[in-house]
């Protein structure tokens, strides 16, 4: 299962430019001050229509505390749900980020997405750096799982992949975005 990859090579230097997939990634998600609470497009207004104010002029603690209350689900451009905020927060606190005084602004947000394909999905940041054990089907498979806004590669009921992905099925998911990451990533594989 899968598709066979050609040789490649990590590169030059081991450093990547994550930015364009990021930027894919975000078209499909939302804006700074966007929020919903369990379904995509369910509160039109944004944080300051739940919050009273917006996402950027709030802590990340006094965000991730209105997902624990229930008030917002997913928050910011890239719709960071709240198991997730969790160990994003984790993560800012051991590199010395004060979440309790730092504001969720975009400098902040934009932190999220090296995070999440270094950290939390490392497989993809593995793949993106000419990991050859990782296929390119797994890199995706990675996104999708962490991302609504990215296909799988191939047809999946709900929760297949040993119950792991995806988190929805391929049917409501824009085909267009999966043939843009597929192609994103195999042009990774020809460069790399």
């Amino acid at each position: 299962k899968g598709m066979p990859l050609p040789p490649r090579k990590s590169p030059l230097g081991g450093k990547v430019n994550f930015g364009s997939l990021l930027d894919l990634v975000t078209s499909g998600e939302g804006g700074l001050n966007s929020v919903n609470r369990g379904n995509a497009g369910d509160t039109p207004g944004g944080a300051k229509s739940i919050l009273g104010k917006d996402l950027t002029d709030m802590t990340l603690d006094e965000i991730f505390a209105a997902q624990n209350t229930g008030r917002v689900f997913a928050v910011g451009k890239y719709q960071i749900i709240p198991k997730t905020m969790k160990g994003f927060r984790d993560y800012l606190i051991a590199q010395g980020i004060d979440t309790s005084r730092r504001k969720f602004d975009a400098s902040l947000q934009n932190m999220f997405g090296p995070y999440s394909i270094n950290q939390k999905r490392a497989k993809v940041g593995r793949f993106l750096r000419g990991d050859t054990s990782v296929s390119l089907d797994t890199a995706q498979l990675e996104l999708a799982a962490e991302y609504a806004s990215i296909g799988v590669p191939y047809d999946m009921k709900r929760g297949s992949y040993n119950g792991k992905y995806p988190l929805r099925d391929i049917k409501k998911v824009r085909v267009y975005t999966l043939v843009r990451v597929v192609t994103m990533l195999q042009q990774h594989i020809q460069i790399a």
